[in-house]
């Protein structure tokens, strides 16, 4: 056995000669290289800890993560299997008024055999859309009880013209035209054709066919809406007036022309200066005159049909021709005024006029 001795110098400050141990630290060679080997090994230990802990750091998150995965995967496809097992049980159509339910149920075409929640609701949709009395359609899935809704908005009608070879063609309230002669399934195809009938003018003129339809849209919304049923025809002159024609007695209602503009006088012209762009026009005054008269006095006198024509054409004033008098009676209505503040509040006359 070989013994390394290690000695301190004298002087603390004195180089401590090599091969030399105090002794106190005599230990055998065998052992420091023990010594040495355990250390190595313990170093050894120490890095191969630390490589598997990073990584189960990193293995740890993949694992949960790749678990999320899988859990929310299999969350769809159990929902996607329950809605594929409903079945479609009801199909209810809802505001249609003039279109048979039947006839949008044909042009939804529904295969019931479908799974409910595998039904194309936007082919549904762009089939019933086809039809030219349907302005907008809308699709919806109800539950309990299993039932595909299909909401119709119908295209109104408000007036017509007869085309060269007879065939009305109709106008809605959006202004757009459509042939009544293609559409199909209607509850009262007569009923569609119920409106004003737009003359003096042909198919072919759409500018005065769009003139005249909002003219006539005017004439049936002014006030109560009374004035609806008074209009049957609505001709235009060559000198570009209007003529309505009662649809109950084909009595004339001179009009005029939305162009007309009241009479004034010099000096009403130059008080009213400031007031002209809040100020009616003339033709919009004397539709609103006249559908108060009507609900008033005029629908019964036309029904009675006592009256030759009504002018309405004159600022203020109805003018009522009859059969049979043979005198001039003018009768002041108080209650018909012009209805805006800065308006002329002179009333409206009903004029009765002896017959020629």
């Amino acid at each position: 056995m070989q013994l390394h001795i290690k000695r301190p110098g004298k002087d603390h400050n004195e180089a401590i000669p090599r091969g030399y141990a105090p002794l106190d630290e005599i230990r055998p060679i065998e052992e420091l290289l023990e010594e040495s080997i355990y250390s190595d090994d313990e170093l050894l230990n120490d890095e191969s800890s630390e490589k598997s802990n990073w990584k189960t750091s990193r293995v740890i998150p993949a694992m949960l993560f790749g678990g999320a995965i899988l859990l929310l995967l299999g969350i769809v496809f159990f929902a996607r299997e329950f809605q594929s097992g409903e079945q479609l049980q009801s199909v209810r159509v809802e505001g249609n008024h003039e279109l048979m339910t039947a006839e949008v149920l044909s042009l939804a075409s529904i295969d019931k055999s479908h799974k409910f929640y595998d039904i194309d609701l936007k082919g549904i949709e762009q089939r019933v859309a086809k039809h030219g009395l349907v302005r907008q359609v809308s699709i919806r899935r109800e539950t309990h009880p299993n039932t595909i809704v299909i909401h119709i908005d119908e295209r109104t009608p408000i007036a017509m013209i007869r085309s060269s070879s007879g065939d009305p063609i109709l106008v809605d309230d959006d202004f757009r035209f459509f042939l009544p002669k293609k559409l199909s399934g209607l509850l009262d195809p007569n009923k569609l054709l119920a409106v004003p009938i737009l003359t003096g003018i042909t198919e072919k003129d759409t500018v005065a066919i769009l003139e005249m339809s909002h003219i006539v849209h005017e004439i049936t919304t002014t006030g109560d809406s009374s004035l609806r049923e008074a209009i049957g025809e609505l001709r235009r002159a060559p000198t570009g007036a209007y003529v309505i024609y009662t649809a109950f007695s084909m009595t004339p209602i001179f009009i005029g022309s939305p162009s007309d503009v009241r009479f004034m006088t010099t000096l009403e012209r130059d008080t009213k200066t400031q007031q002209r762009g809040n100020e009616l026009r003339l033709f919009d005054h004397q539709i609103q005159l006249l559908a108060k008269l009507w609900k008033q006095k005029l629908r019964n006198e036309i029904w009675s049909r006592s009256t030759l024509y009504v002018d309405a054409r004159f600022n203020g004033q109805i003018i009522v021709h009859r059969k049979e008098h043979s005198a001039t009676v003018n009768t002041a209505i108080d209650s018909i005024k012009r209805p805006i503040a800065s308006a002329d509040q002179t009333s409206g006359v009903y004029t009765t006029t002896a017959g020629q």
